[in-house]
């Protein structure tokens, strides 16, 4: 009986073909637009998701006036950070995150150009629950001269050698003590980079710092 029924099918695809074949195709089309857009709303859903403190964490924007209206920006005055958080008793900390461009990292004869750097406050790890390897997420940043590292750019400087507590030059500056090493860190996070330093533009490493904008974050 089943074998009747299949040739029956087949009989009827072939006997209304061009039916069939826009039948079949535009389902194949609609099963596939489904797939794609369950995959996007979850990669959506999924965005920064590891982050235990994500829902306590909110990113500061700003309005900015200009002769042509009003332009929406994530970047606000490097000051308005610390200010907020002594003016505004509902914020518990706050962090101040600004790009540093392509920095020149030299460890001894291993020499590269990294741009995955980003310069932030200190309570950067205290608000971010990173997965780190080793250091204490709690005092990683405390030292102005302290960055830490991926497990990828410990082993690309290091190899073998336990990074922690080593330095790092940086555009053949001042040396910076990798204070902590940390997991990779999922592709869904806005903030993924390479490595996390201190301020570099408070210190005496030659960076550009812009007009001293940044990205702040506030967690009350």
């Amino acid at each position: 009986m089943r074998k009747l029924n299949i040739q029956v099918a087949l009989r009827n695809i072939l006997h209304h073909w061009l039916i069939s074949f826009i039948t079949i195709f535009g389902l194949s089309i609609g099963l596939a637009g489904s797939m794609f857009i369950f995959l996007w709303v979850s990669d959506e859903l999924n965005f920064d998701h590891f982050n235990k403190m994500g829902y306590r964490l909110y990113r500061v924007e700003e309005d900015q006036p200009y002769s042509k209206g009003l332009f929406h920006v994530n970047v606000t005055p490097w000051p308005s950070g610390p200010v907020w958080k002594e003016s505004i008793p509902e914020i518990e900390n706050s962090c101040r995150i600004t790009s540093t461009g392509s920095l020149l990292f030299r460890r001894n004869d291993k020499i590269f150009y990294e741009d995955k750097v980003v310069a932030v406050d200190s309570s950067f790890f205290r608000m971010f629950t990173f997965p780190l390897l080793e250091g204490d997420s709690r005092s990683v940043l405390r030292d102005p001269q302290s960055i830490v590292i991926s497990d990828e750019m410990a082993r690309k400087y290091f190899g073998s050698e336990d990074a922690l507590g080593k330095s790092i030059e940086i555009n053949n500056s001042e040396a910076f003590q990798v204070a902590g090493i940390m997991k990779k860190i999922p592709f869904q996070f806005r903030i993924s980079y390479s490595a996390y330093c201190r301020d570099l533009c408070s210190c005496t490493v030659p960076v550009h710092c812009g007009n001293r904008t940044s990205d702040q974050l506030s967690g009350g």
